[in-house]
């Protein structure tokens, strides 16, 4: 699944950015993804694993707009923190698909 495929990929971009390396063919179709990190380590590898992106994306967006409106409470919040259950759900579901599949890195 490619949204699936994305978010692994950006999360072996985004961790690997952190650690200070450079990034190059990135890459995501039906088939499956692949991105070239030049420094990678244990935490590299496996960060697509334990860090779901979606939901921390969606916690970033909350965050941001909860700084310029009240959004606990109301019908946005609700939104959003079931946005971010279903992007928890997405994660875990298909990382442990990921996990029954070949992989290659």
């Amino acid at each position: 699944m490619k949204p699936y495929v994305f978010g692994h990929e950006l999360t072996h971009v985004i961790f690997g950015l952190l650690k200070g390396a450079k990034i190059s063919n990135f890459k995501v179709n039906e088939n499956g993804g692949s991105v070239r990190v030049s420094r990678t380590g244990l935490v590299v590898l496996l960060a697509p694993y334990f860090f779901p992106i979606y939901m921390v994306a969606s916690l970033i967006i909350f965050g941001l707009l909860s700084i310029f409106f009240n959004l606990v409470g109301t019908f946005i919040g609700s939104f959003f923190a079931l946005v971010a259950g279903v992007a928890w759900g997405f994660h875990f579901c298909y990382t442990i698909n990921s996990f029954l599949q070949p992989q290659s890195d």
